[in-house]
């Protein structure tokens, strides 16, 4: 059964009761601790406003810890650039090449905050003007260790705002969003801020001090460039006119060779095939009922004679012939049945 050195047991008891929340152990099943994680602020007496920086210290505790060195990582990085993470894990390996032998985490979580503490300002430029910070600046850290300066966030909100208002007027009443959120710009979470307030701050300080750029030879040629593409996709009709948005055309400049032709679905064939065949089939009815090439006109069909009615026997009803007389049909068909009986008899 593996069993825990007690310098390990007395030392992460030490953290729990120091740092309390701020620090999280992680045991296996049976209960030995492999792993200790703490996320770090700078030390602004518990002055949130005032952290602007944080990072999370995970301690990996290896092998025979501590006479052998942990793994330590840092991660989820706030306001802390490239150059001062190296700095920090350059100064933590030192420390845990120094302490071999010695219980080192609480060292290490402590290295790091006096680190933040003494570097308590966003490394990171503002994602909206580029710029980055500098001492005099009014910026403000928003609840995700997002970065901006007061007066860009402000504009921010304000033309997002303009924005939002806009669209809303053309959606229908039931559509529409009754609030507006200033979201992050980084990662769209919502934020609180006071716009009215926000806008009074200044500008940045890099903003202001920044020279006016004048393009020198190489940005003319690409100006030169750009402008005589941008005129030849106009006069092709590549470029989107806005008032003339509704008329859709489509422009083809060289017709599609044999090979380029994409292949015909089967059943897109078949469907051709078949309306061709009702084609052929009207044009054959079509030339069948008129009077021009192709098979002979059909004779008409003359109606059927009624069917011979059953002679009566007395037969006294009188007709009329074709010329108009009356003559009696009774006795004609009486004597053409003794006419019939002499010639049998002659025979």
């Amino acid at each position: 059964m593996e069993t825990v050195d007690e310098r390990v047991t007395e030392e992460v008891e030490a953290l729990e009761a120091i740092l309390m929340d701020d620090v999280s152990i992680k045991s296996a099943p049976n209960g030995i601790p492999y792993a200790v994680e703490a996320v770090v602020f700078p030390a602004t007496a518990d002055d949130t406003d005032q952290q602007y920086v944080r990072v999370t210290l995970e301690v990996k505790l290896t092998p025979g810890y501590p006479d052998n060195a942990p793994e330590v990582f840092l991660r989820n990085p706030r306001g802390l650039d490239d150059d001062q993470l190296r700095i920090i894990m350059e100064q933590i390996e030192e420390k845990c090449n120094n302490c071999c032998g010695d219980p080192v985490i609480y060292d290490l979580i402590e290295l790091v905050r006096e680190h933040l503490t003494s570097s308590n300002l966003p490394a990171c430029p503002c994602t909206i003007c580029l710029y980055g910070f500098s001492e005099g600046d009014h910026f403000i850290k928003t609840s995700c260790y997002h970065y901006y300066h007061a007066h860009c966030l402000a504009q921010h909100a304000s033309k997002t705002e303009k924005f939002f208002n806009e669209e809303q007027e053309k959606l229908p009443h039931f559509q529409r969003s009754k609030t507006f959120e200033v979201l992050c710009p980084i990662c769209r979470e919502p934020i609180k801020c006071d716009v009215e307030t926000l806008s009074k701050a200044s500008l940045p300080l890099a903003v202001q001090n920044a020279s006016i750029m004048e393009p020198d030879e190489k940005l003319r040629e690409m100006q030169d460039y750009m402008s005589a593409l941008y005129i030849q996709q106009k006069e092709k009709g590549g470029i989107i006119d806005p008032d003339a948005a509704d008329n859709k055309v489509l422009l083809v400049n060289e017709p599609a060779t044999p090979e380029e032709e994409p292949e015909t679905p089967r059943w897109r064939q078949r469907q051709i095939e078949q309306q061709e065949r009702q084609r052929q089939r009207a044009l054959q009815q079509r030339d069948g009922h008129g009077h021009g090439h192709g098979r002979p006109p059909q004779q008409p069909r003359l109606p059927k004679p009624p069917p011979p009615t059953k002679p009566e026997e007395d037969g006294d009803e009188d007709g009329v012939d074709g010329n108009g007389t009356q003559r009696s049909i009774g006795r004609q068909r009486r004597g053409r049945g003794r006419g019939a009986r002499l010639n049998h008899r002659n025979r």
